[in-house]
């Protein structure tokens, strides 16, 4: 039974079904218990907005009904940087922590939720330009969700989410149609293939359906086991970029699945929906008007801000008898130097360059106001020394040159990758972009140049070595190399935007030297969580180059003791 948030649907739904009274997954009773400890630590503090960033979802949703109880604003970033939060100084009347805190056993009140309140305010992806932010009643919010109930029928559902829920398709699906549904929902990561195995396995003897809420990034890396769990029924759902068709025959065959596929934005929520084994065209959800004008996509929407308002959708469209096709954005055009540039353009004179496997001309925020290059290259072609670096970018800048590109339009700053560094929407958003050119601000920092999560508490991230690190100063005029303590410290630092807080250092152990890093040398950092620490190697198409252990005491440990 469809219950809406602003009714408080998780005080009224029965507890969850007894055959899931197994590790990882959220039921009613727990999630009620979490809730009443962040209620309590947010009695006495200020009302208004607070930011929320907790990555675990157990944690998120208890915090979240916290704040709806007690009258406040959850304000959702994509990312806990400080960047994101300077933009949000002075905005805020609290930041909840990311430590949760204890139970308690006094009760505080729950205050009534009014339909036409703000529930939460979504930090925009930007891809194209500066985030935005996004506020959402819980009005819309309910026709929303009521209309994914009915699309997704009267089953019975168990929701396991791969989309992170700071964002929108994540919450929504993720997070609060199982709430209004009543329904249980995982409450660890879900975005590793063995994790996502292993929930679907815990399901496969119980009555319930299995409701997985995923993205085309995430769907095109399941690896072909043979020994994917089977039984019970299983739907997917993605969002978030377009879908292709050899990725969901692949996903579907894989997981035994009935395969969905959502088209909306942040903006105005759901729009349209398509079975793409079935049939390619998109069929606007119950109650969303749309209407086409010169290729553009026009439509009126009960999960709009002032449903009553046609809004313009940045995407052209070829509309058919019973639904209609997505071709392309149209707001890929901006100025720079007073010139209008077209970064769709930008994308395919880089594209035709053989070596060029896929290509995103970006802005990234700079005061000169020139563009940011991301180049996906196979491994053969991919720079790891500086003089090839400089080759490189040098003749991709000619061939723009030679196809008419005006020189102001060419991007200056250049960033050579091994697949786009997506979401876990499948966007590049504005904080994948700050990432990759973040090294121009800080000159302390390794460029950043993806990441591959090979398993929970396993990373490798590939990092390049700025010509212009600070510590390279006097380090040496003649032949400079990277100093031993800097390496150090990026181990730490990225250990710890890999792995959440880390707690307080207390040791370096078997540390060794073997060869020096060089400016403009491409490497890989490989990160492992331990019990007690963290476990690092940095190696490049030279060898090894760094190893060592850091020690730390967990942040429960320093609390205990």
């Amino acid at each position: 039974m469809f219950v809406r948030l602003s009714d408080l649907p998780w005080r009224r739904v029965a507890p969850s079904p007894a055959e899931l009274a197994i590790e990882h997954w959220v039921g009613t009773a727990e999630l009620l218990r979490r809730s009443a400890a962040w209620r309590a630590w947010l009695d006495g503090r200020p009302g208004g907005r607070w930011l929320l960033h907790q990555p675990d979802p157990l944690e998120f949703t208890a915090a979240l009904l916290a704040l709806w109880e007690s009258g406040r604003i959850a304000v959702l970033p994509g990312d806990s940087t400080e960047a994101t939060r300077g933009r949000l100084h002075g905005a805020l009347d609290g930041v909840l922590p990311r430590t949760p805190p204890a139970e308690v056993t006094a009760a505080v009140p729950v205050k009534a939720i009014s339909p036409s309140s703000i529930a939460v305010e979504i930090h925009t992806s930007g891809s194209t330009g500066e985030p935005e932010w996004m506020p959402k009643r819980f009005d819309q919010l309910d026709a929303e969700l009521e209309a994914l109930a009915a699309w997704l029928g009267d089953e019975r559902w168990a929701v396991i989410s791969q989309v992170s829920h700071q964002h929108l398709f994540g919450l929504t699906l993720g997070i609060l149609l199982p709430l209004c549904l009543g329904a249980p929902f995982s409450g660890g990561t879900s975005r590793y293939p063995e994790i996502l195995a292993m929930r679907l396995g815990q399901l496969t003897d119980t009555a319930l359906a299995a409701l997985v809420v995923s993205s085309p990034s995430q769907l095109s890396r399941l690896p072909s086991w043979s020994d994917w769990p089977r039984g019970g029924r299983r739907c997917l759902i993605s969002a978030g970029a377009p879908l292709s068709a050899e990725t969901a025959r692949s996903a579907a065959q894989l997981l035994d699945a009935e395969m969905l596929d959502l088209y909306g934005s942040s903006e105005t929520g759901v729009i349209a929906s398509r079975r793409p084994l079935e049939n390619p065209l998109w069929r606007p959800f119950e109650g969303v008007e749309c209407r086409l004008e010169s290729s553009r996509l026009l439509l009126r929407s009960p999960f709009l801000a002032d449903p009553t308002e046609w809004w313009e959708q940045p995407d052209e469209i070829r509309s058919q008898p019973d639904g209609f096709h997505l071709l392309k954005r149209r707001d890929r055009i901006l100025k720079v130097a007073g010139k209008r540039v077209s970064l769709d353009t930008l994308d395919i004179s880089l594209r035709r360059d053989q070596r060029v496997l896929d290509a995103r001309c970006v802005p990234i925020g700079n005061t000169d106001g020139r563009l940011g290059a991301i180049v996906v290259l196979g491994e053969e072609h991919l720079p790891h020394r500086r003089g090839e670096r400089r080759a490189l970018t040098s003749q991709l800048r000619q061939r723009l040159l030679g196809q008419g590109i005006e020189a102001v339009a060419i991007p200056r700053y250049w960033r050579f990758v091994e697949r786009l560094p997506l979401n876990l929407q499948g966007k590049l958003d504005q904080g994948a972009i700050a990432r990759l050119f973040a090294d121009l601000d800080d000159h302390y920092r390794p460029r950043w140049l993806g990441c591959d999560a090979l398993a929970a508490g396993r990373c490798t991230i590939t990092l390049e070595v700025p010509e212009r690190l600070a510590q390279l100063r006097g380090h040496f005029e003649d032949c400079p190399i990277v100093p031993g303590v800097a390496l150090v410290d990026w181990a730490a630092s990225l250990g710890e935007e890999c792995f959440g807080p880390l707690g307080r250092f207390t040791a370096l152990e078997q540390l060794k030297f073997q060869r020096p890093l060089r400016p403009g040398m491409r490497f890989r950092l490989e990160l492992s969580q331990r019990a007690d620490g963290v476990q690092f190697h940095i190696d490049s198409r030279l060898g090894r180059h760094c190893s060592g252990r850091l020690a730390f005491t967990s942040p429960e440990e320093q609390r205990n003791g």
